[in-house]
């Protein structure tokens, strides 16, 4: 017993430290669906009294947007306005009136020329000639394998002098691969990093419904009261902008219509004539 009060120590919680290993987390608590901020704060240029340079920046978003506005109610006018030519063709229907104006063939004459025949003339040629080009020839064998010779020791010098240059030059090429093959390292990373990047911040598609952005609610300066006090505001818009916002950080799917099958309601009649109940004529004859 008194050994035992000699080993046993007091447990201090300010000099002890526990070491105890973690329970590993479930993959589920260690998901994150999405970076982006719960809640989009408002532009600065639609503060009361902004900077120019944020308000002039606003108001390019604001420009840019009503030019693609302006883009789509021009694109669906063209499509619902009809063309001029239905109007003149008859509904589109066209006749192409071709003339076609046939002159006189002008029959030139045919000259035929006549050949002259060519009388076999006999080539004689002299025994010294005949020397003369095989002295000729032999030269010109000789004159191109010398050429060919002294070709392919330059080919074979300046391959050696290649090769010695590259072995001089074997450090600053291991250099060059080290170099070229640590760029290519990084390349890969900065794509690996990219690619977490759009995938923690793109949207994702949850349900069958469409995503549509969130809009805020803008008074007409009709619709402003005579004092700002009597302006009252929208009950649902703070809700919306909670599910939107939702919806965008891929944690709420988006409802939409289930899927119709297209099962046919309606079966094909087939009529069969069978031999034992067939439809009796005057032409039937009785067995």
């Amino acid at each position: 017993m008194e050994k035992q009060k000699g080993n046993s120590r007091l447990y201090d919680l300010w000099e002890c430290e526990d070491n105890n290993l973690q329970n590993k987390r479930i993959k589920s608590t260690r998901y994150i669906p999405s970076i982006l901020p719960p809640v989009t704060l408002p532009d600065e240029g639609i503060s009361y009294n902004p900077p120019l340079g944020s308000y002039l920046d606003f108001l390019g978003k604001v420009v840019k947007e009503e030019e693609k506005i302006f883009a789509e109610e021009e694109r669906v006018e063209k499509k619902i306005r009809p063309n001029d030519d239905e109007f003149f063709n008859f509904g589109g229907l066209k006749e192409d009136l071709k003339f076609t104006i046939e002159g006189p063939l002008s029959i030139g004459e045919v000259k035929t020329e006549v050949e002259e025949p060519v009388e076999n003339e006999e080539i004689k040629i002299e025994e010294k000639d005949n020397e003369k080009l095989r002295t000729r020839l032999r030269l010109k064998k000789k004159k191109n394998l010398k050429q060919i010779q002294n070709s392919t020791t330059k080919v074979v010098d300046n391959q050696k002098k290649i090769q010695k240059q590259q072995l001089q030059s074997l450090k600053s090429l291991t250099k060059n691969v080290n170099s070229e093959h640590a760029q290519h390292l990084n390349k890969i990373k900065l794509k690996n990093k990219q690619w977490k990047i759009k995938n923690l911040t793109t949207r994702k598609k949850l349900g069958r419904g469409k995503f549509e952005p969130y809009e805020e609610p803008v008074i007409t300066p009709k619709e402003l009261p005579a004092s700002l006090r009597c302006l009252t505001s929208a009950s649902n818009s703070l809700i919306q902008e909670r599910v939107k916002s939702l919806q965008q950080r891929n944690i709420l799917s988006i409802g939409g219509a289930n899927k119709t099958t297209n099962i046919k309601n309606k079966l094909k009649i087939k009529f069969v004539e069978k031999r034992s109940v067939k439809s009796i004529t005057e032409d039937s004859e009785i067995i």
